[in-house]
């Protein structure tokens, strides 16, 4: 970076970088990319997180580790930024053409302006070299989230197969191998243009959107800021409670709606002609075999679920699981005496034969100074028993 801030016209380039086009804000294209951007540089809503995060304890504060990461990572993209847009003003000051000539995305910026900033070093050979062993090493480091993610997934579901891990492993790697292989033919920055269009662009915001209403909106901020508070003691300010239940989500809503309206085929919108018309049909199947996932289970859910109706039917599948909490039966006694009771439980239901039965855990039930509302507890058999009568008993008072 040192010696790419000295080169000529890198000034020029650095300014082309901080300096605003105010314009482009009605761009939704600048939007998508800066939020694509953010999804990869961070794996959000690709499964590392949360594979990696299943691995903490229970008690550990994530929000630090959160915010440092996050800081992190916009270091380092302002660093490598500077770094690489110093050299394309040298470039562009040796050609005698303007900055956005030259400043183009794509690999091109890892395969021609770091190598031209390399080539300006001293020993550039020695310093070639580790840079593109550097470029080897985050890409296996970047494999080894997404993969671990997927077949941390798998073991879960199947524990067997974690007797067989290396194996399964080698399949996986296998497989992978082979399906990046059309990447390195003549046409492979064609088929990474493709992939990174629909397999990483619009795909991942839908997918992070849902996921924010899975989290914030079914499960709910309030079940949600009880967990922080009682793993971390962390309460989380208004700012950041907006951000995940109004601001995030909007803002993606508006991005995914707005770049279906200005989509444009690859076959219609390639000056060049190199893409036939076939191949945004195999684009949307490579969106759809991540889009569709959630649809397909979510009925896949409903339809597996016990009662004669669909409205029943609906309940049962948006109520948690007895596993569902800790892990560790310590925590589970632990939260319960922190707060009275599961509040993660949401609200416990039986089917009759006429009617879903229903009792609001959230509001917890006292008996005699007592508050116990584990399913299989006798205050909370007895209040249900009430409830499920119609009837009020005044030996159990309602919390508000």
């Amino acid at each position: 970076m040192v010696r790419g801030v000295l080169l000529d016209g890198a000034v020029e380039g650095i300014i082309f970088l901080f300096k605003p086009q105010w314009d482009r804000l009605l761009d939704v294209t600048v939007w998508r990319s800066a939020a694509a951007q953010v999804f990869f540089s961070l794996s959000v809503a690709q499964g590392p997180l949360i594979m990696f995060g299943s691995y903490n304890k229970f008690r550990m504060k994530v929000y630090k580790d959160a915010m440092i990461v996050c800081s992190l990572d916009t270091v380092t993209s302002i660093i490598a930024s500077v770094v690489i847009f110093s050299v394309l003003g040298n470039l562009a000051h040796q050609l005698d053409v303007p900055i956005s000539s030259v400043a183009k995305g794509g690999p091109g910026l890892a395969f021609i302006a770091y190598p031209e900033a390399l080539s300006k070093l001293p020993i550039p050979h020695l310093w070639a070299v580790l840079f593109f062993f550097m470029l080897f090493l985050l890409g296996l480091d970047s494999e080894f989230g997404l993969l671990e993610g997927s077949l941390t997934a798998l073991h879960d579901e199947y524990p067997s197969l974690r007797s067989k891990k290396a194996l399964v492993t080698g399949i996986a790697c296998s497989i992978c191998f082979l399906l990046a292989l059309p990447c390195v033919t003549h046409g492979g920055l064609y088929v990474i243009d493709l992939m990174d269009t629909y397999g990483g662009g619009f795909a991942i915001i839908l997918i992070a959107f849902f996921e924010i209403l899975a989290v914030f909106w079914a499960y709910g901020m309030k079940r949600l800021q009880h967990n922080l508070d009682f793993m971390m003691k962390y309460k989380p300010s208004i700012y950041f409670r907006s951000c995940w239940v109004v601001i995030a989500p909007l803002i993606l809503l508006f991005i995914f709606i707005y770049t279906m309206a200005d989509y444009k085929p690859f076959a219609t919108n390639d000056p060049d002609g190199k893409y036939p018309k076939w191949a945004d049909g195999v684009g949307w199947l490579l969106a759809l075999a991540s889009i569709a996932q959630i649809p397909l289970w979510a009925v896949y859910n409903l339809v597996k679920q016990p009662g004669p109706t669909w409205r029943q039917k609906l309940w049962q599948a948006s109520q948690p699981t007895t596993e569902w909490g800790p892990s560790a039966q310590e925590d589970r006694d632990a939260e319960l005496s922190f707060y009275g009771m599961p509040i993660h439980y949401g609200r416990q239901s039986i089917t009759t034969e006429n009617d879903v039965m229903e009792m609001d855990v959230g509001k917890p039930y006292r008996q005699n100074g007592a508050v116990d509302l584990r399913p299989e507890s006798r205050i909370f058999s007895e209040a249900y028993s009430y409830r499920l009568s119609g009837l009020d008993n005044p030996a159990f008072t309602q919390i508000n």
